[in-house]
């Protein structure tokens, strides 16, 4: 394994102190950002395969079951969307 880059390094120093956080914890949490970024991206992945599969039959099928939730939580997901969430 190498060393981290002087300059990322020198970056980390300064949001550890920025954030009054432990380098270790600042390290931490960019791992857990970055492992729960790369289960988003394989969840996508796998949607997108499955989509790409489908008949125009059940793209149309797939669609209405969409818009019907998106209009059934659609409140619940702006709010989340203000709040810097994403689902």
């Amino acid at each position: 394994m190498s060393a981290v880059p002087i300059k990322i390094n020198d970056a980390a120093e300064h949001m550890t102190h920025e954030l009054h956080i432990s380098r270790s914890e600042l390290y931490g949490r960019a791992l857990q950002d970055l492992l729960r970024r790369q289960r988003r991206q394989a969840i996508m992945d796998q949607i997108n395969e499955v989509q790409a599969s489908l008949t125009d039959e059940e793209r149309a099928e797939e669609s209405a079951i969409t818009e019907g939730l998106r209009h059934a939580f659609g409140d619940t997901l702006r709010l989340a969307a203000e709040r810097g969430e994403s689902w």
